[in-house]
């Protein structure tokens, strides 16, 4: 089962100065989406996510930045890791063999859980 992850940026946090430089972006929020083809998608949202501070040399001024380039900067960083391991984790318990049973008149997992994780 490959499972594919998408990234949407939803916000980004910005400092006006520093070092010299103007409208650094310091971190960024994200909707990650997992998905395996023709089952439903697992989402994910990941705040705050930290972004290496730049230098001079590899500066790029905020008004010329676009979401492919911020959501590049933080796809690999270890908090992206952890979400795509917990939705990889999701996914395979939603979809196992596994057998929710009801316990004592409360509703299954099945019953109650909606496909967005918390």
């Amino acid at each position: 089962m490959e499972i594919n992850y998408s990234y949407t940026l939803v916000g980004i946090k910005k400092v006006k100065s520093f070092d010299g430089l103007d409208d650094i972006v310091i971190s960024a929020d994200f909707i990650v989406s997992a998905e395996i083809v023709g089952l439903p998608k697992f989402d994910w949202a990941l705040a705050d996510v930290p972004i290496d501070t730049p230098n001079v040399e590899n500066f790029k001024p905020y008004d010329e930045l676009t979401e492919e380039e911020i959501i590049s900067w933080v796809q690999n960083c270890e908090p992206m890791a952890n979400v795509r391991a917990t939705l990889r984790r999701s996914i395979n318990e939603h979809f196992s063999n596994k057998e929710y049973v009801a316990w004592n008149g409360l509703p299954t997992l099945m019953e109650t859980q909606d496909p967005i994780i918390p």
